[in-house]
């Protein structure tokens, strides 16, 4: 869980968003950390900005 929470908050995702997601969704934190970036890589492909909010229920989509 810890890799993906660094990698989180090195794509620019606030502290609060991370908290917020892994209070409500948990599970999105336990992929390997691979799929988590390839998570962020598809929705990066489809234009959503890491700073908006959108991003983390957009990588709970793709996945």
């Amino acid at each position: 869980m810890m890799p993906n929470i660094e990698f989180m908050k090195s794509c620019g995702i606030t502290t609060s968003q991370i908290v917020q997601h892994r209070l409500t969704f948990p599970r999105l934190f336990l992929h390997q950390p691979e799929s988590m970036k390839d998570f962020v890589r598809r929705v990066d492909e489809l234009g959503v900005d890491r700073t908006s909010k959108r991003f983390l229920p957009a990588i709970r989509t793709i996945r």
